[in-house]
């Protein structure tokens, strides 16, 4: 069952108190504990939604699971996008297929072009509607054609546009090279595993380098590395 969900946002985030996370520890490992908070959205942290309609049950929250040992059975998501008929704020069960969500929302139009699970910058496209709805799972981003960048990756300018506007302060662009030459360990070295691909990088590129899938088969290939060197000692 999917049931419709109402929209209400925090107002008190944007006033957190800013804090410096370290992009590694004294052992080198890549930590966000290490400064001191976490940081939980409000779907996870609250122990209900106070807009949702009292028919329903409250979003499954980690309240819930330390309070009365429930598990995490369904998800708020997000459906948008040009290339979907209705969107909309749906609470829905973890593991219902992609299609049955798209269904539900009036399936897609006709001009639509590219899926996205979760948003256009940071999520990732998928063709197969069997594809289930997980816990990680925030939103479904439906493209149409029209929003649609087609213009051929064309070599860096080296404008460094993707290093200004990094918020981890990284070099997008060298780690990039780095993984292009399978250079694994240079790019461990400039902090690719720092990198949360949040993919500003490859929006304000004007070569349209795909910067963002580098950062990822990157962090693919030091995985399968250390998961080598692991077996071998």
């Amino acid at each position: 069952m999917i049931c419709l969900f109402g929209t209400p946002l925090p107002s008190w985030w944007a006033n957190a108190p800013g804090r410096i996370v370290p992009l590694s520890n004294d052992s080198g490992s890549i930590t966000r504990i290490d400064s001191g908070p976490i940081l939980m959205n409000e779907a996870l942290s609250l122990p209900k939604f106070h807009r949702m309609p009292p028919r329903f049950p409250p979003e499954p929250s980690l309240a819930r699971a330390v309070l009365d040992g429930a598990g995490l059975t369904h998800r708020v998501i997000t459906v948008t996008g040009q290339g979907i008929a209705k969107p909309a704020n749906l609470l829905v069960p973890v593991g219902v297929a992609l299609s049955e969500v798209l269904d539900y929302c009036g399936g897609l139009t006709d001009d639509a072009a590219k899926i996205f699970m979760g948003g256009p910058m940071m999520g990732n496209t998928v063709s197969n509607f069997d594809l289930p709805i997980t816990k990680g799972i925030s939103g479904i981003t439906v493209l149409a054609e029209s929003q649609l960048d087609r213009r051929p990756e064309r070599p860096c300018l080296r404008c460094a546009k993707c290093v200004d506007h990094c918020p981890i302060k990284l070099n997008p662009t060298g780690i990039a090279h780095a993984v292009k030459l399978r250079e694994f360990e240079l790019a461990r070295q400039l902090n690719l595993e720092a990198c949360v691909e949040c993919a500003c990088c490859g929006y304000i590129c004007p070569s349209r380098i795909p910067l963002v899938q580098y950062m990822r088969s990157g962090k693919a290939a030091l995985r399968q590395i250390d998961l080598a060197n692991k077996d071998k000692g």
